[in-house]
């Protein structure tokens, strides 16, 4: 049996985590001095009253966390494997990779998964089910692998001085800007922020969410976090556009949060 670990910044409910079997390894961030590890989508309170507070920084889950979490699968007689957020926004991947040298074992597989958020939840519903279908920890670990590239994440922030602060600009031009009702429309590319252009207003903003979906979706998740008014707009224009697709409504948590800013939404597909 595989047993499925991976971050925090997947946004799974407790719900969802009990479903999937999976083991969540909370990302860690930090408020005028005192640390908090994230929690499940939904039960990490009114984080975003805190998110312009200079003093709140992020650290990556440790190489112990993980560790710990191998040892105990493995001990009761799992295969593990851990699927985490993209290695281009955080250490975590490395650290988990750390864990499993650490350990020697042949029964982990970490897998970058190039994403984060619903694209990285789309990742490991993929992982259950194939894990059930009766193919190795490698055959799991490659498809993932494979699976990448059907996954994906576009969504708008109020600001992109975060996302500048913080270092995980990609190709967005410092011209892109908030100013006259401007909002940067963003996607993750190769696990990687990337710049879709400019949306002025927020019915624009939707209909440049709406754009970025690709046709043939099999499953959709909206992410917002704190107060959007495009949310509702977003949710009728998908929910019209697909109608039978799948749709699940996630909050976002603080260490995404304390990197993007307020207000942010966001719309993560699978194909």
């Amino acid at each position: 049996m595989i047993a499925l670990v991976t971050d925090s910044t997947a946004y799974l409910t407790r719900e969802d985590a009990q479903a999937l079997g999976v083991r969540v390894i909370p990302q860690t961030y930090t408020v005028n001095g005192k640390s908090f590890p994230e929690q499940f989508s939904g039960e990490n309170g009114p984080y975003a009253s805190f998110l312009t507070n200079r003093s709140i920084s992020t650290e990556q889950c440790s190489v112990a966390a993980f560790s710990a979490a191998f040892r105990e699968l493995s001990e009761k007689g799992f295969d593990v494997l851990c699927l985490v957020l993209s290695s281009k926004l955080s250490g975590a991947s490395s650290s988990a990779q750390k864990a499993a040298q650490s350990l020697s074992s042949g029964k982990i597989q970490v897998v970058d998964s190039e994403t984060t958020a619903g694209a990285l939840r789309f990742l490991l519903k993929k992982a259950r089910e194939l894990s059930f279908s009766g193919l190795s920890l490698q055959e799991v670990a490659n498809a993932c692998k494979e699976a990448r590239c059907r996954v994906g994440v576009t969504f708008s922030v109020k600001s992109l001085d975060p996302l500048r602060r913080s270092g995980r600009l990609s190709l967005v031009r410092r011209s892109v800007s908030t100013i006259l009702n401007l909002r940067p429309v963003l996607y993750l590319k190769n696990g990687a922020v990337n710049s879709l252009g400019t949306a002025r207003g927020g019915r624009d903003l939707i209909h440049r969410l709406l754009d970025s979906v690709p046709a043939g979706v099999k499953a959709l998740t909206v992410h917002h976090s704190g107060d959007v008014s495009a949310v509702d707009g977003l949710l009728a224009g998908l929910r019209q556009k697909f109608p039978r697709v799948p749709l699940v409504i996630r909050e976002l948590g603080p260490v995404l949060g304390i990197h993007i800013g307020t207000e942010t939404i966001a719309v993560a597909w699978e194909e």
